[in-house]
């Protein structure tokens, strides 16, 4: 579950609502169709996702459909000990009896692995942010990452990580810089420019 979401970004709700019917080994693919929420006084409910764009098929690395076929495996083995003992169901994750599990579950898990490891805490979400968050340090088109990310429009991701666009511009603009064979200030030139610089802006 923590995969996925690394891999693809999926927020909480849509990991939970994985079957195995959305996911296309051949062609490496996985789609969003529904999400589990939780609504107060009726437990969880599944659901299609509010927007169309949440509704998406995203291409996934080897290394994320390596795991998938290792985890069927089990997933499989699994069912079979169990027999009677879980309900019939498609989902990649559920509870102990086969049921839905709630999306909160994600983070228990989570912070299990986290103390094991004795890391610092983080939340699921967090990993949804790291996902998108390599993308743009990568280069990736910004129309690409909001559309993998399920947002409704370009500019939710952009005001979202605008501190990493940005980031992403300053080290485009060194790029530059290199292609053209620019080669970078010494710590005193740099200071020279911190100095002239104001007193040609303030004779203009």
């Amino acid at each position: 579950a923590m995969l996925i979401t690394l891999f693809t970004g999926f927020r909480r709700g849509e990991v939970c609502g994985l079957e195995w019917s959305d996911i296309n080994f051949q062609k490496r693919t996985i789609e969003v169709h529904r999400s589990i929420v939780v609504v107060k006084g009726y437990g969880t409910i599944e659901k299609t996702p509010k927007t169309k764009s949440s509704q998406r098929k995203v291409a996934i690395p080897s290394i994320l459909l390596d795991t998938l076929v290792e985890y069927k495996k089990y997933w499989i083995d699994l069912r079979e000990a169990c027999g009677d003992y879980m309900e019939s169901s498609d989902k990649l994750f559920t509870a102990e009896k086969g049921g839905r599990i709630y999306p909160g579950l994600l983070n228990s898990w989570l912070n299990k692995v986290l103390k094991d490891a004795n890391l610092e805490h983080f939340t699921v979400h967090s990993i949804r942010h790291t996902n998108i968050t390599l993308q743009l340090a990568a280069g990736v088109p910004l129309v690409t990452v909001s559309g993998r990310a399920g947002h409704s429009d370009p500019n939710v991701t952009g005001n979202t990580y605008a501190h990493w666009l940005q980031s992403s511009d300053r080290a485009a603009a060194d790029a530059i810089d290199h292609i053209f064979g620019y080669q970078q200030k010494t710590s005193d030139e740099k200071e020279n420019i911190n100095y002239v610089y104001p007193q040609i802006k303030k004779n203009l």
